[in-house]
């Protein structure tokens, strides 16, 4: 009902303003001109878009899309639709293109070659506008997220209202292939072979009307990748450059897409809209276009910041008091005797590690206070916010997607006290960074030989402290399917709380089946060629056995029982 009531206040909206942009797209169209570029036999074409300054961003959307302000862009040239599987697919037959990487011929559903290339990397989409420069004598790139967002915006101004948000979206329905109006039929001749009624999927480029300056499937059909190196709130570069400084290590990079797809919700298609992927996946709605224009310099730059040096029992900011213990340098016995689910990964074999500073380590796990507190101060949206979803389950049912659900919206009732759940590795990291700037210290997530060593607290057993599941955390046994406040479960030897049960902790370490490469010096292990977190400790929702000291997994991104203790370093 709520559905279909708010289609209709859409249609009604949709309906008021289609004259006008109607009229509005004829006259901008004739200010606007188009190159066509010659590879053989494939015609690539582009639309000059003039030079111009904008509002980027809305103060209407997303935090992520703050703060709105000015950039001014010289004229640039943009694909005219995005690159379609044909063009890829000469790009690939031409260049022999990383051989048995063959995702994007492999969609979940049946393509024709004049829709957009989708499972496409970051990499891809890179590699394939280098080989289109080098074959056109032309300096071919991805769009910057300035870029990208002025050609969508097409001369509009910004809404400055959530109502004007929505009525600017409903401008876009005859532009946008988007989950209320990309379902295929089986009756379509191309798709008689693939018997799916309905099924979401992208389409024909050009098949939908283009912008008020000729651009066609700017919004939906395919998410489209950028430049940009995502942040998670605006860094303002006045000339629209690409942003290319990143607070997280290099295997957590992630790079903007904008845009939507045929599987988004309509309210994810307006231009200020970011979602984010990490360089190397490959998602089945997710392609690009190409832009000629200005040369970046896209080295990364990291931000190196000095910290000062820690020595106390807590870290204060703004009110907040996170009580943390000191851990002395250690020997330790890591790793144990078996796996609670070998179908999935290897346990880490028992082997000595040395870790010869101190640290610091959180009494507690962070709680939903303290992580509210970063949300409010940063202005920051989590993953699973972002994504309108996240992934649960409970005692009669397996994993699944559920839509709404985030830290601040769960399946069971939370206390300021309770430690923040449903928090991603990414959540997690730009919680420390907001917390090392607040402090002035060097605040990150533990390592999994330091979480190990912290949570053994000297002992060799699979629990610390009693020895006992039951009088140290909480897990599926004793929990009632929930978190519980912080600290009421006995410590272990150290004075650590919650290191087994309550919520599963974030690592700082990428995952390697048997950890071959372990670091035996209480480093991070950070070679991986993909981004796999990993995190330690068992949560509410597991058999006890998944909550011992040496067990750690790898794990997805947005699940409702993660969340995380922090670690000081000097």
């Amino acid at each position: 009902m709520i559905r279909n009531h708010w289609n209709s206040m859409q249609k009604k909206l949709f309906t008021e303003i289609c004259a006008g942009c109607v009229l509005l797209a004829a006259c901008s169209t004739l200010t606007s001109f188009s190159e066509k570029y010659q590879v053989d036999d494939m015609t690539i074409e582009t639309v000059k878009i003039p030079s111009g300054v904008f509002m980027m961003g809305n103060n209407f959307g997303d935090e992520d899309e703050k703060p709105m302000h000015e950039v001014t862009l010289d004229s640039f040239e943009i694909g005219k639709y995005e690159i379609t599987v044909e063009q890829f697919q000469k790009f690939v037959m031409e260049t022999k293109y990383k051989k048995g990487r063959i995702d994007w011929m492999y969609p979940d559903f049946r393509q024709t070659p004049q829709e957009p290339a989708v499972k496409i990397s970051w990499y891809d989409a890179q590699a394939f506008c280098q080989w289109l420069s080098n074959r056109t004598g032309e300096n071919f790139r991805l769009p910057t997220e300035a870029e990208w967002e002025y050609t969508a915006m097409a001369g509009e101004g910004q809404p400055n209202s959530s109502y004007e948000r929505i009525v600017f979206i409903n401008k876009l329905e005859n532009q946008s292939w988007n989950s209320d109006n990309a379902g295929r039929e089986v009756s379509r001749a191309a798709y008689q072979d693939n018997p799916v009624n309905g099924q979401l999927a992208s389409h024909k480029v050009g098949s939908k009307q283009p912008n008020a300056w000729g651009v066609y499937d700017m919004v939906g059909n395919a998410w489209e990748w950028t430049l940009d190196v995502y942040y998670p709130k605006h860094r303002i570069l006045s000339d629209g450059a690409p942003n290319t400084r990143d607070d997280l290590p290099e295997i957590a990079r992630r790079y903007v897409l904008k845009g939507g797809s045929y599987k988004s919700y309509n309210l994810d298609v307006f231009p200020a809209y970011r979602s984010r992927s990490l360089p190397n996946v490959r998602g089945d709605d997710v392609g690009f276009r190409i832009v000629k224009g200005k040369q970046y310099d896209l080295t990364a730059n990291e931000e190196i910041n000095k910290h000062k040096k820690f020595d106390a029992t807590s870290v204060q900011v703004d009110g907040l008091d996170i009580e943390v213990i000191k851990v002395k340098p250690c020997k330790f016995i890591m790793g144990g005797t078996y796996s609670p689910a070998p179908k999935w990964f290897d346990y880490i074999e028992k082997q000595e590690i040395h870790i010869e500073y101190e640290y610091y380590i959180g009494k507690y796990e962070i709680t939903r206070e303290q992580f509210s507190r970063f949300v409010d101060d940063f202005g920051y949206v989590t993953d699973a916010e972002k994504e309108r979803k996240a992934m649960l389950f409970s005692k009669n049912e397996d994993w699944r997607s559920s839509p709404g659900t985030n830290w601040k919206n769960l399946p069971f009732v939370q206390e300021d006290d309770h430690p923040a759940s449903c928090v991603s590795w990414h959540d997690a990291m730009y919680f420390c960074k907001w917390l090392s700037e607040k402090s002035g210290c060097n605040i990150t997530l533990p390592t999994i030989t330091e979480w190990e060593c912290a949570c053994r607290a000297g002992t060799g057993g699979d629990f610390s402290g009693t020895g006992q599941i039951n009088d140290m955390g909480w897990c599926d046994d004793n929990s009632n399917y929930g978190t519980h406040a912080v600290g009421l479960k006995e410590a272990n030897d150290w004075g650590i709380y919650d290191m087994h049960g309550n919520v599963w902790e974030w690592n700082l370490d990428m995952w390697q089946d048997g950890f071959p490469d372990l670091p035996k010096d209480g480093s991070a292990w950070m070679k991986s060629k993909r981004f796999i977190a990993m995190e330690s400790g068992g949560s509410f929702g597991n058999p006890s056995r998944w909550c011992a000291s040496h067990i750690h997994i790898p794990s997805g991104w947005r699940n409702f029982n993660h969340g995380f203790r922090i670690v000081i370093k000097n």
